[in-house]
């Protein structure tokens, strides 16, 4: 299941950078690099702290895309059949 991490793009388009972030959340500056450059496995809790601080929904900073392309024929992007 592809999920896509937002963050980085989200905090570049609100121009904030990572000390913002962590100040406001109340975490080190190398807690939010981690959750800028790893895939997004947030805990429910600096999920809801990430959406309060940009005032936004988790939606917005995890993206999941289906494996499947619909224009493939129902295979994967590898080519494999479902």
């Amino acid at each position: 299941m592809p999920l896509y991490n937002n963050l980085k793009d989200y905090m570049r388009l609100h121009d904030i950078r990572q000390q913002s972030v962590a100040d406001c959340m109340g975490v080190t500056r190398q807690a939010i690099s981690r959750l800028v450059k790893n895939p997004p496995r947030y805990g429910l809790q600096k999920l809801s702290d990430l959406c309060d601080v940009f005032q936004c929904q988790p939606s917005d900073l995890i993206e999941w895309t289906s494996p499947i392309d619909p224009e493939a024929n129902g295979k994967t992007p590898t080519g494999e059949a479902m």
